[in-house]
C-alpha cells in the first residue's frame, strides 16, 4: 500500500471518529443544565413601569401603609400636645425637633419620653413603634382611632403590670418577633440568641408586590428582554402563581398573614404549601364561642374556612380587589354578586 493511500485512510478514520465526538461534546455542553441562582427581591418600584394601574391601586392600600417611617405624611395621630389617660397614667403626645414623641409609662413603670420612629397600620387604627436597645422595636399600646379621631388603649379594661408579659415594653408587644413578618416584605428577624439582640431587615418596609408574587428578579430580567426575545417560561418567571388557581390555593395565598397561627421560621414568600409556613390555630375555647363564632382576635382565615362560602369555592378576591384590598362593590351589591335579590 502506497504511503499516500495509508495517509488518506488514517485521515478519514480520524475524521469519522472526530465528528461523533464533537457532536457528543456539543450536546453535552448544550444539554447540561446551568445552575440558576435563587430569585432575589427587587422591590415594588421595579414593578411600576410595566404594571402602572396595579401599582397605583396598591399605593393607596392598607398593604402600602402597613408600615412606614414616621413623617408628616404617614402619622395620622394627634401629636399636637394631646393627652390620654388610662389606669391613672396620663400620656402626652407631642413633637420635638421635628420628631414625634410620647411621654408615657415605660420600662419598670417609669415615666419618660419615647420617640416614635415608625407607623404601623393605616385604617381603621394606627399604632406606633418605638426603638429600644438590642435592635428591638416595641408597639405602643395606645393607638389612634382613625375614624373617631381619638386616642384609645388596646386593653381598655386592664391595668397591665410592667412585669407582665403583655406590658408594652416586654415580649408580647415586641415588633421584631410578634408583628413584623406580616407588615413588611422579605423580613428577616435575625435574632442572635447569644447576645439577645435583633438585626431585623426587609426588602420593602411595607407589604409590597413580592409579598404575594414572590421574589421578582427572574421576572424582571425576563420582562426587560425585547418582546420577540423572551423565551417561553412558566408563570412569567415568578415563583408564586397567583392566577388559574383553585379556590383553596387562592385563599391560602392570603392565609399566612390573615390568620391566627404559629409561624415556622422566616416567611420566604415562595412556599408552595401553607403548612410549610405556619400552623393555623384550631377551634379552641379561648378563641371561639361554642357555636363557632369569633371570640378573640383570630383574623379571617380559620373563620372563613368554616363557612358555607368557602365550601362553595368562594375566595378572597371575589369580594376584595387584590391590589387595593378594597371591596369590589359596596353595600348589598357585594352580596348580590352571588345571592339572588328575590331570595335575600
Amino acid at each position: 500500500m502506497s504511503r499516500w493511500k495509508l495517509t488518506g485512510i488514517i485521515a478519514t478514520a480520524l475524521i469519522v471518529i472526530a465528528i461523533p465526538l464533537s457532536v457528543v461534546k456539543y450536546h453535552s455542553r448544550v444539554a447540561a443544565p446551568q445552575a440558576r441562582s435563587a430569585p432575589a427581591f427587587v422591590g415594588s418600584e421595579k414593578c411600576r413601569a410595566c404594571h402602572q394601574p396595579e401599582y397605583e391601586l396598591w399605593k393607596g392600600s392598607n398593604h402600602y401603609h402597613a408600615m412606614e417611617v414616621a413623617t408628616e405624611a404617614s402619622v395620622r395621630g394627634d401629636f399636637n400636645n394631646a393627652t390620654f389617660e388610662h389606669a391613672g397614667v396620663v400620656s402626652r403626645f407631642f413633637r420635638k425637633d421635628g420628631k414625634f414623641v410620647v411621654h408615657t409609662q415605660g420600662p419598670e413603670g417609669r415615666m419618660g419620653d419615647f420617640e416614635v420612629t415608625h407607623t404601623f397600620g393605616w385604617n381603621p387604627l394606627q399604632q406606633y413603634l418605638i426603638p429600644f436597645p438590642g435592635g428591638r422595636m416595641q408597639c405602643l399600646p395606645i393607638a389612634w382611632d382613625v375614624n373617631a379621631k381619638r386616642w384609645y388603649h388596646l386593653y381598655p379594661s386592664q391595668a397591665i403590670d410592667p412585669k407582665d408579659w403583655l406590658y408594652w415594653t416586654n415580649a408580647a408587644q415586641n415588633w421584631n418577633g410578634m408583628c413584623a413578618t406580616c407588615h413588611s416584605t422579605n423580613l428577616k428577624k435575625n435574632f442572635n440568641v447569644q447576645t439577645d439582640t435583633y438585626q431585623t431587615t426587609w426588602s420593602d418596609i411595607n407589604v409590597g408586590c413580592e409579598a404575594c408574587h414572590g421574589p421578582g428578579s427572574r421576572h424582571v430580567k425576563w420582562a426587560e428582554l425585547p418582546d420577540m426575545a423572551r423565551p417561553p417560561v412558566q408563570n412569567f418567571e415568578l415563583p408564586v402563581r397567583t392566577s388559574k388557581l383553585r379556590s383553596r390555593e387562592a385563599v391560602e395565598l392570603c392565609a399566612p398573614c390573615h390568620s391566627r397561627r404559629a409561624i415556622l421560621g422566616d416567611y420566604t414568600h415562595i412556599e408552595s404549601d401553607l403548612l410549610d409556613t405556619m400552623l393555623p390555630s384550631l377551634l379552641t375555647r379561648d378563641l371561639y364561642f361554642p357555636d363557632g363564632q369569633i371570640l378573640e382576635e383570630v383574623y379571617a382565615y380559620a373563620s372563613f374556612t368554616q363557612s358555607k362560602m368557602y365550601a362553595r369555592d368562594v375566595r378572597c378576591s371575589d369580594c376584595h380587589n387584590v391590589h387595593s384590598i378594597k371591596r369590589v362593590k359596596e353595600g348589598n351589591g357585594l352580596c348580590l354578586q352571588c345571592h339572588r335579590a328575590s331570595d335575600y
